[in-house]
């Protein structure tokens, strides 16, 4: 990056977007653009990068009144367009964007939230209900902390990224697909279970409620299955319990019963709104 002005940008590891008109901070563990209202640029240099004041002399002055235009609030900018090329300068983030709206996040858990809220009416946002409704996605952002929103972006010609990340190769790839058909194997095992259950699964409140003499025998899988809210329009019928082998008979919820429910949740939402 070369000079800009009288005061060199780069030897702190700042770049001048002129499109946009924003101050990147260009340090690794950064990558976002800062706001530049009083000191905080020079402030953060010296808080999070430890740049002596040698260095940071006379920044905040030429920021101010010095550079050919004033920079703006990174708040106020609106992100880049979907499908964006990657800014050269800008962090990018391993993330994931929602199908079904232009919800972004860098953050699983986050999207899984969203997910159950937003598109599956309450229900367990489990990986195999969430899946088809996000694509993991490299992301970018002007800013940083709770403000900030992201756009998808080109990274080698595809927004979507690969899902063990681009370092690994396929051993490991082999590896990761192993250990989840392990734990997806130890969930069923779990699910499924009718038997006591262990010191650790024991706690005072199961005591008090005597749910563990009341449901001994009952599947695990088909008792959450009940707690599952349904659909405010269900269209099929809400299976409780899967075949595990052919000899199984699969244990369902029909769909008329599954909209019967859900009318009578909605009555329930009104009453209580009442009061």
């Amino acid at each position: 990056m070369a000079s800009t002005g009288a005061f060199d940008l780069s030897a702190l590891q700042l770049y001048a977007d002129d499109t946009e008109r924003l101050l990147i901070c260009c340090h690794s563990e950064c990558g976002f653009a800062l706001s530049v209202s009083r000191s905080q640029a020079t402030s953060h240099l010296r808080d999070k990068h430890n740049i002596s004041k040698e260095l940071r002399d006379g920044l905040t002055r030429y920021l101010k009144h010095g550079h050919p235009y004033p920079f703006r609030n990174p708040a106020d900018v609106a992100p880049r367009d979907d499908g964006s090329q990657v800014h050269r300068m800008l962090r990018i983030h391993d993330g994931f964007a929602c199908r079904a709206c232009p919800y972004r996040t860098i953050n699983y858990a986050e999207y899984s939230r969203h997910a159950s809220k937003e598109h599956l009416n309450g229900r367990n946002a489990s990986r195999k209900r969430v899946g088809p409704y996000y694509d993991e996605v490299y992301l970018q952002t002007w800013t940083h902390g709770s403000s900030r929103k992201y756009c998808t972006v080109k990274k080698n010609g595809s927004i979507i990224r690969p899902v063990a990340g681009w370092s690994v190769g396929e051993h490991m790839q082999q590896l990761q697909q192993r250990e989840m058909q392990r734990a997806e194997e130890q969930e069923r095992t779990h699910s499924t279970n009718m038997t006591t259950p262990t010191l650790a699964g024991t706690r005072p409140w199961m005591e008090r409620t005597r749910w563990e003499i009341i449901y001994q025998g009952f599947r695990r899988d088909i008792l959450r299955s009940l707690t599952e809210m349904p659909c405010s329009s269900p269209r099929t019928d809400h299976v409780l319990r899967q075949r595990s082998n052919p000899a199984d008979l699969e244990l369902v919820s029909p769909q008329v019963d599954e909209a019967r429910i859900a009318l009578l949740m909605v009555a329930v939402d009104h009453m209580v709104d009442l009061f």
